[in-house]
């Protein structure tokens, strides 16, 4: 089987992928999530080791498949995302996948501990790449967005111009200045 042949197979290619967009997921992860018993994940794992289309990390006492498509790169959520650790990637891909996650959600998901998670989200707040966001369940996160950005700035616009804090052609220049069209 050459590295090309071995992505014919619809349960490698669709683990395959989803290890390519998920580096550092776990095998429990992806067992949940594609359904399959512990020696066909393991057949088709050792499959895309063997042809040097994956490979594995013991972090955090725990193995984790990563695409060797991705090295030689830094290895990132997105082009646009900065430099950020796996667990970091990990706590931002699940943020980016269960829009408005809480911190609960993240420790049961990502498998780090609390303190983990903790940092991360600190981190990727830092960064500008998350916020805190009210969700019926309490706090939650979610992933910010250039159109999430523009709506919460665009609903301060509006808020300050009801207020009387703006006036309409104030309103007008700033709307146009935040959606870009100057």
């Amino acid at each position: 089987m050459n590295g090309e042949g071995v992505l014919e197979h619809r349960t490698r290619r669709m683990l395959y992928n989803y290890i390519l967009e998920h580096p550092g997921v776990t095998r429990s992860v992806l067992r949940r999530i594609f359904d399959l018993d512990e020696s066909t994940m393991r057949y088709h794992l050792r499959s895309l080791i063997r042809t040097d289309k994956a490979y594995t990390k013991k972090e955090s006492g725990r193995l984790r498949y990563y695409s060797k498509d991705l090295l030689g790169e830094k290895t990132r959520v997105c082009s646009s995302d900065p430099d950020i650790t796996s667990e970091q990637r990990r706590v931002l891909d699940l943020i980016k996948n269960y829009p408005g996650i809480t911190k609960k959600e993240l420790v049961n998901l990502s498998n780090l501990d609390r303190k983990k998670v903790k940092a991360a989200i600190r981190k990727l707040k830092t960064l500008k790449l998350v916020w805190l966001v009210e969700t019926k369940n309490g706090p939650g996160y979610e992933y910010i967005t250039k159109e999430k950005l523009y709506q919460e700035m665009l609903y301060v616009l509006v808020k300050k111009l009801a207020s009387g804090e703006i006036g309409e052609e104030t309103f007008l220049r700033l709307k146009d200045e935040i959606k870009g069209e100057k």
